[in-house]
């Protein structure tokens, strides 16, 4: 389970970058 939310919370963080970068952009 630990390392499942890692995971869930490294996606989230990679959306979030992804989107700051669009708005960016």
């Amino acid at each position: 389970k630990r390392i499942e939310n890692k995971s869930s919370r490294q996606v989230t963080f990679t959306k979030r970058r992804n989107g700051l970068i669009k708005k960016a952009k």
